[in-house]
């Protein structure tokens, strides 16, 4: 293989092969309790651990925030296009310059 190709070879060193080995690893229970936060107690009950639920909150208000910018976007996007695909030529220009410059 000729040097200008070289970078297109498969990884032969040890530590490029270890770092695509991580990728390739199964997600095991732990991975699945460290994401939710969620912990067996001394009765094998399934309880959420304290302070463990950073990523259940991160989720909750990902959630809250895609839906509020969705319903925005709905109540916003709907009209205006309505408006400029049945609305009059002078509108619709107007409507469509400033989605255009936004």
């Amino acid at each position: 293989m000729s040097r200008r190709w070289r970078h297109w070879s498969p990884p032969t060193s040890v530590g490029a092969r270890r770092s695509i080995g991580i990728f390739w690893r199964a997600i095991t229970w732990r991975h699945f309790q460290k994401a939710t936060g969620l912990k067996p107690d001394e009765n094998d009950n399934i309880t959420l651990a304290k302070g463990e639920d950073i990523y259940l909150r991160i989720r909750l208000r990902t959630l809250v925030i895609a839906t509020q910018v969705t319903a925005l976007t709905l109540l916003l996007g709907y009209p205006l296009a309505y408006d400029a695909a049945n609305g009059k030529a002078r509108l619709a220009t107007i409507v469509f310059t400033v989605v255009l410059l936004r």
